[in-house]
């Protein structure tokens, strides 16, 4: 993997290129997971179509092809929070997917 930073911004800020890696390594594994274990036609939460996923390695790169929503979605801010209606719904949407019976309890005010 090719390093964006010159050897003394390296140094300057203690980049680790290996532990960068092992960690690009693992939250590119956990993201194919997800798209396997959620890519059920029973998933009742909106996703892209995934059409191909393959884990990385130490000995070859991963990759992950989906449907480009770009054009069908919004991205919030980061510091928008949901309301609480709207992690409510998700939950009562989310719920029966992972083997919930019934609505979930109500939410208390934060």
């Amino acid at each position: 993997m090719d390093s964006i930073l010159d050897s003394n911004d390296q140094r300057e800020i203690g980049y680790d290129e290996e532990k960068l890696h092992a960690d690009i390594l693992t939250q590119h594994n956990m993201e194919c997971r997800y798209y396997e274990y959620f890519s059920q036609p029973s998933n009742p939460l909106p996703q892209p179509k995934i059409y191909f996923v393959q884990e990385m390695s130490n000995s070859h790169q991963g990759i992950i092809f989906m449907e480009d929503l770009s054009k069908n979605t919004k991205t919030i801010n980061i510091f928008t929070p949901l309301t609480n209606g709207q992690v409510h719904i998700e939950l009562i949407e989310f719920n029966p997917f992972m083997g919930g019976q019934g609505e979930p309890p109500p939410l208390t005010p934060s």
